[in-house]
């Protein structure tokens, strides 16, 4: 049987169908609209206020002194002065090594520069000054008998020229005398004839020149006149040479008698200079004596010099430093917690040997990421609540240090932040779980937007800004974060319109 869509139109249930569906279907299509069409923005403007960029970080307490004390040198324990419990204050000697070495060097040291820093004393001073006098009247010893020396010398050298006269013939001829019997040596022979008769010349000269000198004679010209004499008996040995060179060859053989006159005189006259070149030396001796002993006095008279006297001072530094090395001593107050070493051991460097809790002095360790650290300094000021009492009992602290070099923490480079607690505070203790707020930035005029107005994407920061009814991507320059709001230090004005996403 066929049925119209007019015969189902005109039943009632039919009808009441067809509207629900209606309604459902128009229901439908407005709701899908709807949830298609991008929300309306709510736009804020860009105002100028006040922002406060704050870190947050967590960590425990801890000392802020080591409190693991150890010896810096090695040796034998040879006291321990406290027990676990002991109250002691900074500078207490805590336990100490076998140090007898040391503290000799020590003493050492201390009396150089005692000695140095106090001067001379008189008693040294006079036996300086003895030494002084006793050099140079050795020196005027000398000078004032030298004369008589130099006098002696030459007569005896003289007569030992003249003895040999016998052996030339006149001496009164032009040029000078020939020696009286015949040589092989003609050269000799001749050589000494001359010698004889330039000697025979110089007689009175060297005599009056010897005859000059006197006690009131300078040293200077002292000393000229006995090399002088020195020079005029080299002189006179010469002659002996050459003589006894012309003898050796005689022809006759000279007699024994004669050939000893001559081997006599050449050996006075070598003698004399022998002791007149000692002479000589020894005045030399003697003067270099006098000084030396005059160079002592000024030295000593002087006292030491300042670059002495530091060297000194640093010489008992040094040896303090090395004494300080087997002490162990507190350098804070505190409570003795642990003595790991007793009387009698050996122990090695910088190994824990005694423990002290320090009172009151504690600060917070934390680790940031890098891109915390960037934002905090030294010097910035931190809250810091500990779990033990709440967190509505903050404990103010500022940031002690900030590490360079990052640390790994749970497999992630981290950077240790230390807090320092502003004040020592009793209930403060070692161990304890902090949470800590570093205030890492603040600015009383900042222009800032809220929070989530500013938009990271593909390492770009940016803001929606309204012109003209439409929303406009528009890159900005953040400054400091805070906890609702963002300084934007360039790519906007005050009063912009960005949207609040």
């Amino acid at each position: 049987m066929n049925t119209t869509i007019q015969e189902l139109l005109s039943h009632s249930y039919v009808r009441i169908a067809l509207a629900v569906v209606g309604v459902i279907l128009v229901g439908s299509v407005g709701y899908y609209v709807v949830a298609s069409s991008p929300p309306a923005l709510a736009y804020v403007a860009a105002t100028r206020g006040a922002i406060n960029e704050d870190v947050i970080a967590n960590g425990s307490v801890s000392p802020a002194e080591n409190p693991d004390l150890a010896f810096t040198s090695g040796g034998r324990v040879t006291d321990i002065s406290v027990k676990v419990g002991d109250t002691v204050h900074a500078g207490t000697l805590l336990a100490s090594l076998d140090v007898g070495v040391q503290s000799a060097n020590l003493a050492a040291a201390e009396a150089n520069y005692s000695l140095l820093a106090a001067g001379p004393r008189s008693v040294d001073l006079a036996g300086k000054q003895t030494a002084v006098a006793a050099a140079n009247a050795a020196v005027n010893n000398s000078y004032a008998s030298l004369s008589s020396v130099i006098a002696g010398d030459l007569a005896s050298s003289e007569d030992a020229v003249h003895a040999t006269d016998f052996l030339f013939g006149n001496f009164n001829v032009v040029d000078y005398p020939r020696i009286n019997f015949r040589s092989g040596d003609s050269e000799a022979a001749d050589q000494a004839g001359q010698e004889r008769g330039a000697l025979q010349k110089n007689f009175d000269i060297w005599n009056n020149a010897t005859e000059s000198l006197t006690a009131s004679t300078s040293p200077t010209d002292l000393d000229t006149a006995l090399q002088n004499s020195i020079n005029e008996l080299i002189q006179m040995r010469q002659f002996f040479d050459d003589l006894a060179a012309a003898a050796n060859d005689a022809d006759p053989a000279l007699s024994s008698t004669e050939i000893q006159t001559i081997t006599t005189g050449r050996a006075t006259v070598n003698g004399l200079i022998l002791a007149l070149q000692q002479e000589q030396q020894t005045i030399t001796n003697q003067k270099l004596a006098a000084q030396s002993a005059q160079d002592a006095l000024n030295l000593t008279q002087a006292g030491a010099t300042p670059q002495a006297i530091a060297a000194a001072a640093a010489q008992v530094n040094a040896a303090q430093a090395t004494l300080a090395q087997g002490e162990i001593i507190a350098p804070f107050d505190g409570t003795i917690a642990a003595v790991q070493v007793k009387e009698g051991d050996v122990v090695q460097p910088n190994h824990a040997a005694v423990s002290i809790v320090p009172n009151g002095k504690f600060e917070v360790d934390v680790f940031l990421s890098e891109i915390d650290v960037a934002k905090v300094i030294t010097g910035d000021t931190a809250d810091v609540t500990l779990d033990a009492y709440g967190t509505g009992t903050p404990f103010a602290a500022t940031v002690g240090t900030v590490d360079k070099a990052p640390t790994i923490v749970n497999g992630v480079p981290s950077y240790k932040v230390t807090l320092i607690f502003a004040t020592d505070d009793q209930r403060i203790a070692a161990g304890m779980h902090a949470s800590a707020t570093i205030h890492a930035g603040a600015k009383a005029d900042a222009l800032i937007v809220p929070k989530g107005a500013v938009v990271d994407e593909n390492n770009q920061t940016y803001v929606l800004v309204e012109q003209g009814g439409k929303s406009m991507k528009t890159p900005v320059t953040v400054g400091l974060i805070g906890a609702t709001s963002t300084e934007i230090i360039s790519g906007i004005s005050e009063g912009d319109s960005v949207a609040a996403v």
